[in-house]
C-alpha cells in the first residue's frame, strides 16, 4: 500500500462508502407511508477487487491519473467464517 501511495485510511472510507444503504424517499401505501431505501453491497471477490481505492498523479503534463484498485495493493480470499450469534426481530402491524 505504500509503494501505491494508498493508505489504510484511504480504503476503509473507499470501502465504507461503497458498502452503504441510504435513505431514498417514501412510498404512500394506503394510510402509510413506507420508507424506500438504496443500498450497495460487494457480491464478490472480483467485485472488491476491481475496486478503485486511489490514483496515482502522474509526473508528465497531459498524463492521465492512475486508478489504484483493491486488488493491485492487497491479497483478496473469499473465507468461511462461523456466527458467534444471531439476532431476532419482530414486528407487529395493527
Amino acid at each position: 500500500m505504500a509503494a501505491a501511495g494508498v493508505s489504510l485510511q484511504q480504503v476503509q472510507g473507499v470501502l465504507q462508502a461503497n458498502q452503504l444503504t441510504i435513505p431514498a424517499g417514501s412510498l404512500p401505501e394506503g394510510t402509510t407511508v413506507l420508507p424506500v431505501t438504496a443500498s450497495h453491497h460487494y457480491a464478490s471477490a472480483d467485485e472488491l477487487t476491481s475496486q478503485v481505492v486511489a490514483a496515482i498523479q502522474p509526473t508528465t503534463a497531459g498524463e492521465l491519473p492512475k486508478p489504484v484498485t483493491l486488488g493491485e495493493i492487497a491479497t483478496l480470499a473469499l473465507v468461511d467464517v462461523n456466527s458467534s450469534g444471531f439476532s431476532r426481530t419482530t414486528a407487529s402491524h395493527r
